[in-house]
């Protein structure tokens, strides 16, 4: 796992390696909200399964090998960051999957009550790279 400390946070990434059988069924299980997505879709703005109320993917059998794996890194962050691990218990807030084309983006927004915040690409183009753009440098915690 490589952290990077970016003063007043941490991030972690690792690359995970999921089996074309738990992709298939996560993709599977998604299909209803591709469905929604495409149905909704409004120019330039991706669709989050949270305001769509389309959420609770940690509840979902398909998605127990990459809340398994999850679970396993952020105690493995928490434990290079120096917290006592067998003294927290971690559980999930809230779940859903985005749905973003090319030129959409996620609206800025807080994760007001979370300690730690994690991040699955589930599929991306082939080719495909990626950006994180924080556009609201004058309000902390603003994605």
């Amino acid at each position: 796992m490589n952290v990077d400390a970016w003063f007043p946070l941490a991030v972690a990434s690792r690359e995970l390696e999921v089996s074309a059988e738990a992709r298939a069924a996560m993709l599977a299980d998604l299909a209803p909200s591709v469905a929604q997505a495409a149905a909704q879709r409004r120019p330039g703005v991706a669709w989050t399964g949270d305001v769509n109320e389309a959420g609770g993917l940690h509840r979902r059998p398909a998605f127990a090998w990459l809340c398994g794996e999850i679970a396993r890194e952020a105690r493995a962050f928490a434990a290079v960051l120096g917290c006592e691990v067998e003294r927290l218990r971690f559980s999930y807030l809230q779940t859903w999957a985005v749905l973003c084309g090319p030129g959409e983006a996620v609206a800025s927004h807080t994760h007001r009550g979370a300690s730690l915040s994690a991040v699955y690409y589930l599929q991306v183009p082939e080719g495909a790279g990626g950006e994180l753009v924080f556009e609201c440098l004058s309000q902390p915690n603003w994605l």
